[in-house]
């Protein structure tokens, strides 16, 4: 039953596990990687702008944007990386 619960509240309130990057920078964003802990990599060529992009990864995570390099935990859920007007990493959650 319990499971049943949390995987309603997964559906409900798109809380994922991973990593989502989303484009508010108002530009194409090239250059994108998400590397998990351990060490496999997804790329993705091109983020138009208001687009987001979510890479299922667990634990510690490492987005690359555009030559920037953040890392992140995922082990409580979604992490997400937002990109600015600059093009540059505004904030992370």
């Amino acid at each position: 039953m319990t499971l049943t619960l949390v995987a309603w509240a997964h559906l409900l309130f798109g809380a994922e596990p991973g990593v989502q990057v989303v484009n508010r920078s108002g530009q194409v964003l090239s250059g994108l990687r998400v590397c998990g802990e351990t060490g496999a990599c997804v790329e993705r060529e091109r983020l138009w702008p208001h687009q987001a992009w979510r890479v299922p990864v667990q634990g510690e995570a490492t987005v690359q944007v555009q030559g920037e390099h953040v890392r992140l935990a995922t082990e409580d859920g979604a992490a997400r990386v937002v990109v600015g007007e600059s093009g540059r990493v505004a904030w992370t959650e």
